[in-house]
């Protein structure tokens, strides 16, 4: 790993947020955000994965990203026509320190790494957070699940079908909500609107 306060080259993400521990692909084609990646590439296979704070803008400076970042590790590089495909794994949120432009033309920081997010194990709130990840957990596994029991001849709508939603249309409540938590009294106070 990359030790705190080093200076490493920075990817500005596009309505994309690489979160600690997640393998993302990212999708590279601006000319900046290649060098990033080339950059990173030639030395510790390490950048800083940065959220734009607007999508809209194709070459955004310092000002203009979040202050925290995820420090990313590069899996795998496939060159493409317009640019490259990227796969990175999230490793630790970092704060940017101190930013500026390289020689070669991308953005660059220093940066302190930054403690893991935690969940209090005491409250209210924790039985349903509970029964939630053990419910996204199991839907996880059931997605792989019948993801690898998919062979060519069957498409990908037919395995979201068989996925265990009742309704795919906006009901009101997240569509992970499973009937026995819409029906627990201290989760249906609670619902989230989706629409």
């Amino acid at each position: 790993m990359v030790d705190s306060y080093s200076s490493l080259p920075i990817l500005p993400l596009k309505d994309t947020v690489v979160f600690p521990h997640i393998v993302a692909p990212l999708a590279v084609g601006r000319a900046r955000s290649l060098a990033a990646v080339q950059a990173a590439a030639d030395g510790s296979r390490t950048f800083l994965a940065v959220a734009q704070r607007d999508a809209d803008i194709d070459d955004p400076t310092i000002e203009q990203l979040y202050p925290i970042a995820t420090l990313v590790t590069i899996s795998r590089i496939e060159k493409r026509k317009q640019g490259a495909q990227v796969i990175v794994q999230g490793e630790q949120r970092a704060r940017l320190l101190i930013a500026g432009e390289s020689d070669a033309g991308y953005l660059s920081a220093h940066y302190e790494l930054l403690p893991a997010l935690t969940m209090p194990t005491d409250g209210p709130e924790v039985p349903q957070v509970d029964a939630l990840l053990r419910e996204n957990r199991q839907l996880s596994e059931r997605i792989a699940m019948l993801y690898d029991q998919e062979t060519a001849s069957r498409s990908t709508t037919s395995w979201l079908a068989a996925l265990p939603i009742r309704s795919r249309r906006c009901t009101g409540s997240l569509p992970w909500q499973t009937s026995a938590l819409r029906r627990s009294r201290t989760f249906s106070s609670r619902t989230v609107r989706c629409c």
